[in-house]
């Protein structure tokens, strides 16, 4: 199982264990999420003591430079074509990531870029956003991303207790000098002033009307149900103000519980006004490691159809 070892501010730490063990603690007993995700957070662990952290998982553990995948520096590498074409530059700190061109990468942060440009290339006002809004924000590279390319954001990442974790972890270490709002801090003082904000899924109803320039998911709604995508769209239409934009990048079809989950199948409506809807170049290929009869690793080139989007949602 992919591991890493961190060292961060013991302050950081505390807060973070403190806010962990409370969403944990808080969580609804049904999370109403799929066995897909059930497996992967029964393999989360994370210990520490002080500033030292162990971290370990599975699907959603992308931390920069580490082994989620040995293809990795390899996939990166091979969508260099893409970081020659593109227009932001961004680096990640000494110590996490590959080495470039003077730059470091990782593909994770490659494609956090990515999906930052394909939107900015469709709206022109992003740089005026003050507020964004992720839901599955993974490990956080797309938050870091976003908190370069705009100064001053305010970043909300909703997303599964476990995997939370992990955001708070890589931008604690990526990100030390950011101003951090932790999920029991915003139970005891609501949204204050921060550059990220962490708060479990389940608590996303209680963030008021209106709070968000921007809002995206990238690669987990096709890991939920109908019924799970449908409630985070109500979400959106109420969280969002004009123009309410909301930009996607999924699988187009994938399987989860014997359901097929497609992006043409989120409930979108007719008053909804794409901007955009094609396939994501960035994403028709990149290799894997696989396991051949359940015990022997091999290479394996995958091409999936990813869909990208961005729509101005109705109310």
């Amino acid at each position: 199982m992919p591991t890493v070892s961190l060292e961060i501010d013991k302050s950081l730490h505390s807060r973070i264990e403190k806010a962990y063990e409370l969403a944990i603690k808080n969580a609804p007993s049904d999370l109403g999420i799929t066995t897909y995700w059930k497996e992967h957070l029964a393999n989360i662990k994370i210990q520490g003591s002080g500033g030292s952290v162990k971290l370990s998982g599975e699907s959603g553990f992308y931390f920069p430079g580490a082994t989620y995948s040995s293809y990795d520096k390899y996939n990166a590498i091979k969508k260099k074509p893409f970081i020659d074409a593109s227009n932001i530059k961004l680096s990640l700190p000494a110590g996490i990531g590959y080495e470039m061109d003077g730059r470091r990468i990782s593909f994770d942060y490659v494609r956090a870029q990515f999906h930052i440009e394909s939107i900015a290339k469709a709206f022109p006002s992003l740089s005026k956003c003050r507020t964004l809004l992720e839901i599955g924000s993974g490990t956080g590279i797309q938050a870091f991303a976003f908190s370069q390319f705009l100064p001053g954001i305010t970043y909300i990442m909703v997303d599964l207790p476990g995997t939370l974790a992990f955001a708070s972890y890589f931008l604690a270490k990526a990100s030390p000098q950011s101003k951090f709002l932790y999920y029991h801090e915003w139970l005891e003082s609501g949204l204050t002033n921060a550059d990220f904000v962490f708060l479990p899924f389940y608590e996303i109803s209680k963030l008021p009307d209106g709070i968000c320039d921007l809002a995206l998911n990238t690669d987990s709604m096709q890991e939920m149900n109908y019924e799970t995508i449908g409630k985070y769209f109500q979400q959106l239409r109420r969280l969002l103000r004009g123009p309410r934009l909301f930009y996607q990048s999924n699988r187009k079809s994938k399987m989860m519980d014997g359901e097929d989950i497609q992006v043409d199948k989120f409930p979108y409506k007719k008053e909804d006004n794409p901007l955009f809807k094609r396939e994501n170049p960035f994403m028709a290929e990149h290799w894997v490691k696989r396991k051949k009869f359940g015990l022997i690793p091999y290479a394996a080139k995958t091409y999936r159809t990813h869909i990208q989007s961005l729509t101005e949602l109705s109310a």
